[in-house]
């Protein structure tokens, strides 16, 4: 994992933590599940993508 993908990732995790009001485990759960539902995708570079639904 490039340092620009684990930064973006750190700010999904803050976000949702601050906005959910979720633990910060809870919060990487809960990216890990919108990965996963192909949701959200962090490219190597940072980028983030987001599906819209």
């Amino acid at each position: 994992m490039t340092s620009n993908e684990l930064h973006s990732r750190e700010i999904l995790i803050e976000f949702l933590m601050f906005e959910l009001n979720i633990s910060r485990k809870e919060s990487q759960s809960q990216l890990a599940e919108l990965e996963k539902f192909g949701l959200i995708e962090v490219k190597p570079n940072g980028q983030l993508y987001f599906k819209m639904v």
